[in-house]
């Protein structure tokens, strides 16, 4: 008992919530003490017992009303009449209290300054452009519920969806990073902020991608960059991967004129919403050891899946010889509508 009263009184003396509570709980304890003591004995039918005037108390402060128990003797009707004035005060400030927690508390989260807590296994995009929505429309489509961290420096949150987290401030700064817990999540996508000067969106895109890999390795970073020339710098920054905006837009369009439509195909399967998709699927077991070839053959008869390379490690073999021997640990880059479950 005593740790418990201790606990209490740390409460109601540090927390403005934790006084009004207790004030609260204090008149309507107070309230039905006063009229059980005045009324058990003139008006013994209703208040029979300390419960029915804890249900008295308890139906006037709310300003329920139902009529059921009643004072009749004059002390009483002045108790009646304290509780109600009392009582509805500090009602009504303590449920405006708790309202302007939660309308703080949302505040802060569309504004971005509300540390986050319990994330884990989540995508973090560090920076904003108008490619963004289309990046998280993509996720969606494959994973619908996966947690989703917008890093910008933006003033308010600029999606409002289910699963979807903002924190404001530059993404390359630590302290936001943290706040986005990067160290627990799973990938990184660092992307050119439309908000900066041409020239500086590249070397800001670089410096994020540093500062997550050096403060954790573990983390998958993906970055976009527009031009080509800064791609070996955002290598030395240690990018997973690098997409560069102005080189991919030079393949397609070549791509295009020579091969008519081929383009379809391709986004196609860069997409995750419609048609046919990539896939890296682990080898399944019953391939190991099998010929290139033979895993082309297994794979579509039983998964409906097209293999077109081989990841081992970081090396990556498209459309190998036919020879080629599957290992323990390799993983296979597929098409196919839906993702293989391999067993």
């Amino acid at each position: 008992m005593p740790v418990v009263i201790q606990i209490l009184l740390k409460l109601i003396t540090r927390n403005h919530i934790g006084r009004l509570v207790f004030i609260t709980l204090m008149l309507l304890i107070l309230g039905a003490i006063g009229i059980y003591l005045v009324e058990h004995t003139r008006n013994s039918e209703m208040f029979r017992g300390f419960g029915d005037a804890l249900w008295w108390s308890i139906v006037t402060m709310t300003t329920v009303g139902y009529g059921d128990k009643y004072p009749v003797s004059t002390p009483g009707r002045i108790i009646s009449a304290m509780v109600m004035l009392i009582g509805i005060g500090f009602l009504g400030m303590f449920t405006a209290t708790i309202a302007s927690i939660f309308v703080e508390r949302r505040m802060k989260e569309d504004r971005g300054l509300k540390p986050l807590k319990g994330l884990k296994g989540h995508i973090i995009i560090c920076g904003w452009n108008h490619t963004v929505p289309d990046i998280i429309s993509e996720i969606r489509a494959e994973l619908p519920k996966k947690g989703i961290v917008i890093v910008a420096d933006l003033d308010l949150k600029p999606m409002d969806e289910m699963n979807i987290y903002f924190v404001s401030g530059n993404p390359s700064e630590l302290g936001k990073l943290e706040m986005a817990l990067f160290r627990q999540a799973e990938a990184a996508i660092v992307v050119p902020d439309e908000k900066l000067p041409p020239a500086s969106r590249d070397a800001s895109v670089i410096l994020t991608t540093l500062v997550l890999k050096n403060e954790n390795p573990d983390i998958y970073v993906c970055a976009h960059i527009q031009s080509a020339e800064n791609a070996d710098n955002c290598r030395r920054a240690k990018a997973d991967e690098i997409i560069v905006e102005s080189d991919f837009a030079a393949k397609l369009l070549g791509q295009a004129v020579l091969d008519h439509g081929i383009t379809r195909v391709i986004f196609e399967l860069m997409s995750n919403k419609f048609g046919n998709q990539l896939y890296r699927i682990p080898c399944p077991p019953s391939l190991i050891g099998h010929r290139f070839s033979d895993a082309i053959r297994i794979m579509k008869s039983k998964y409906d899946a097209i293999v077109l390379a081989v990841q081992r490690g970081d090396q990556f073999f498209t459309n190998p010889e036919g020879g080629f021997e599957l290992q323990e640990g390799d993983d296979l880059i597929v098409i196919a509508r839906h993702r293989p479950q391999v067993r």
